[in-house]
């Protein structure tokens, strides 16, 4: 490690020395490119021990990408780092007041930073992560304020800045230089005082590879390591004479972890390892490390230690980016057949949140900002409700929102969710935001009926400009077959955000018409829905879920009128390819496929004469098809089946007839059966039938009672 050690000491100090050459001003910027990975974070950290033996006070930002209490993280850290240097004074009243908003803090401490820009210098990680690029920029949500942060950083604070990571366009051309990499990482893979255990794994890459191990971040070479632990040193080996990075590397071993895990005892503990410390936020102490990662063998715990976790004295924590890819792979609706391993029981979950509520409570109250953040976060998701209770280590409003909102889009911990938004508006009775968010979890329960329609009107009537409020309404109102009404709301929400093509944001469109016309779609009312997608402007046009929309309203068009022949999983812009959608072959029996027809079994007769609905090609691009019927005997059909059987066949399934050579040699392949997963179509949330379910329940209980 000394090799990287010395280089980014070494970069660092040219950053430090680049930096106080020039002025301070808004244009006193140095840009840290490099890949992630590349150690981008650790000299910053050098760059900030430097910057204070040489008189200057670093104020250094650094939180995790785009999660819900980041705003609430940088923030605290700006003032840890102002309190620590003596800086605060009147202003720590403001700080501490849970009743002042976000906004008003975040006046404060930046206008500490610019009453004497000579003295501090702010390091910032990945501003430009904290966001999400489309997200609302509507106030008083967490991309905002993120967003009020990073573009602070770039183009209002008047101190000196390091800021790590991509730049935003339309700025000046920046002072800039590289994260540093390893020139030749032998030395590193060969250094058994690093590798302890896995020294076998590191050397036996060495000597399986034909080509030196030249110019690679220590995060590509400690994943290099994992893959030899996981795979093998040979298949490490091929893997450098590949094009890698620490990304697609990371996203190959988790892909082969995450299905391992399903039957190896040991790979599924490695995931909860990793899925345990994704939980913290900060360097844990060594031992805490230990014991979310116990059950590990000594390999698997070295192999976790060194290949996925950043080190410091006596403390350690996940790697960002692995945190962020674990969390990503939770969350992935699409993976619901595997990534259990990343979601730990709710009771394990606890017990860690738990755990890490208790260091940071060993902390006083008060005595720092991010260690207060920690507490309360902790504190509310191990149940530690006491904690609420503590004024001190809530500082304002916005950290229940983000808390919520956690509880809410994370856990789905609703009922919980639903208690802290309640609890911000003893705060705040005037916050948007704590209403909609009240009455979204409480719609997400199906309760309160009378509740959750005063809070979404009140977050309307609070902030009408606001799309995200009017979506979610409107939606509400559709699901409740109450059509009228929600028309009524469309038309309204349009005249309050004077929605017109070319003056609109496009996140406007993206926040509220593809949310109400996926709903509309979803409940049948095709009318309200095509007006909807008309009125999204032509610069969308290529938006995948915008696209996606569009194909299903083509899709439930044709359905409507009984004509559909293809099904849902088709995108209509793709019905007519030159080859079948299903798995019917080009050739059988040396005969070419000549031409085929999509096709929808309409009845299955007694007889076993089986009825379809089929169509030709449009002779036109646009155009129509032809449609027609056809009538095969049972016979026919089991004889042309391509991989299906006659269990198989039923009404409604949709087919496709290809037919071969001269003779016209008929084979039909079937479209799989099952629930359309498409990941360019948004999904459905609240769960649409929640309101059913529960007057279902209602019922029930209601005959249960009369029988007793």
């Amino acid at each position: 490690m000394a090799i990287i050690d010395q280089k980014q000491h070494d970069t660092a100090n040219w950053l430090v020395t680049q930096s106080l050459s020039s002025e301070p001003g808004t244009s006193a910027v140095i840009n840290l490119a490099g890949a992630v990975g590349s150690g981008k974070t650790s000299v910053l950290r050098i760059a900030e021990s430097l910057f204070r033996q040489r008189g200057k006070t670093p104020v250094m930002l650094s939180a995790s990408s785009a999660d819900a209490e980041t705003s609430a993280i940088v923030l605290a850290e700006a003032a840890d780092s102002l309190s620590q240097a003596g800086c605060l004074n009147g202003e720590a009243d403001i700080l501490r007041d849970p009743n002042r908003r976000w906004l008003e803090k975040f006046d404060a401490v930046i206008k500490m930073i610019d009453e004497e820009p000579d003295r501090f210098v702010v390091l910032c990680d990945e501003p430009t992560h904290w966001f999400r690029q489309n997200a609302s920029e509507i106030d008083d949500t967490p991309d905002h304020h993120a967003r009020l942060l990073s573009d602070w950083v770039f183009k209002q604070a008047n101190c000196r800045r390091i800021v790590s990571g991509f730049v935003p366009t339309g700025l000046p051309r920046l002072k800039q230089t590289r994260a540093p990499r390893i020139s030749n990482g032998r030395d590193f893979l060969e250094d058994p005082a690093f590798w302890a255990s896995a020294t076998n794994l590191a050397t036996g890459i060495l000597g399986a590879t034909k080509r030196s191990i030249e110019s690679h971040s220590v995060m590509e070479l400690r994943l290099l390591v994992a893959w030899a632990w996981m795979f093998s040193p040979e298949s490490a080996a091929r893997q450098c004479e590949l094009d890698f990075s620490a990304t697609s590397l990371l996203e190959s071993l988790l892909d082969a972890l995450e299905i391992s895990a399903q039957q190896n005892a040991a790979h599924r503990s490695f995931c909860k390892a990793l899925a345990s410390l994704a939980i913290s936020r900060v360097d844990l102490p060594n031992d805490t490390c230990d014991e979310l990662a116990s059950g590990l063998s000594r390999l698997d715990r070295d192999i976790l230690r060194l290949c996925f976790c950043d080190e410091r004295p006596n403390c350690s924590s996940l790697h960002p980016l692995v945190r962020h890819e674990v969390h990503t792979r939770a969350r992935d609706r699409n993976r619901a057949e595997t990534n259990t391993v990343w979601r730990l029981p709710t009771t394990d979950r606890t017990a860690v949140h738990k755990r890490l509520y208790n260091i940071a409570n060993e902390h006083p109250a008060g005595e720092s900002w991010r260690i207060d953040l920690e507490a309360l976060h902790h504190g509310v998701l191990a149940g530690e409700l006491q904690c609420l209770a503590d004024s001190k280590r809530l500082h304002f409003v916005e950290q229940l929102h983000e808390i919520g909102r956690s509880l809410s889009y994370v856990y789905r911990r609703h009922q919980q969710a639903a208690d802290i938004f309640r609890l911000a508006l003893i705060f705040d009775q005037e916050n948007a935001y704590s209403h909609h968010y009240l009455a979204f979890n409480l719609d997400w329960n199906a309760e309160a009926e009378e509740e959750v329609e005063i809070h979404y009107q009140k977050a309307i009537e609070l902030q009408a400009e606001h799309p995200w409020w009017w979506s979610r309404w409107i939606s509400y109102l559709a699901t409740r077959g109450r059509f009228k009404q929600a028309s009524a709301a469309w038309r309204d929400a349009s005249d309050a955000l004077s929605v017109a093509e070319g003056s609109t944001p496009e996140w406007v469109y993206l926040s509220l018409h593809r949310w109400v016309a996926r709903w509309m779609l979803h409940w049948s009312n095709l009318d309200l829905a095509q007006n909807i997608l008309r009125s999204v402007p032509s610069s969308l046009s290529g938006n995948a879920s915008i696209s996606r929309l569009n194909d299903l309203l083509a899709a439930l068009r044709l359905a409507e009128r009984g004509k559909a022949v293809f099904p849902l999983s088709v995108p209509a812009r793709l019905w007519w390819t030159p080859n079948p959608h299903t798995n019917l072959p080009l050739e059988v029996a040396n005969q070419r496929l000549e031409t085929w027809h999509p096709a929808r079994i309409q009845h299955v007769g007694e007889d076993g004469k089986v009825y379809f609905m089929f169509a030709t090609q449009p002779e036109t691009s646009g155009g129509e098809g032809k449609y027609d019927e056809m009538e095969l005997a049972r016979a026919t059909v089991e004889q042309a089946a391509y991989q299906f059987n006659w269990a198989d066949v039923c009404e409604g399934r949709f087919v496709e007839l290809g037919y071969y050579g001269g003779q016209r040699h008929l084979r039909i392949g079937m479209h799989p059966d099952g629930p359309l997963n498409d990941p360019d179509l948004i999904p459905l949330v609240p769960p649409p039938d929640r309101w059913y379910k529960r007057a279902l329940s209602a019922s029930w209980d209601e005959v249960g009672g009369v029988d007793q």
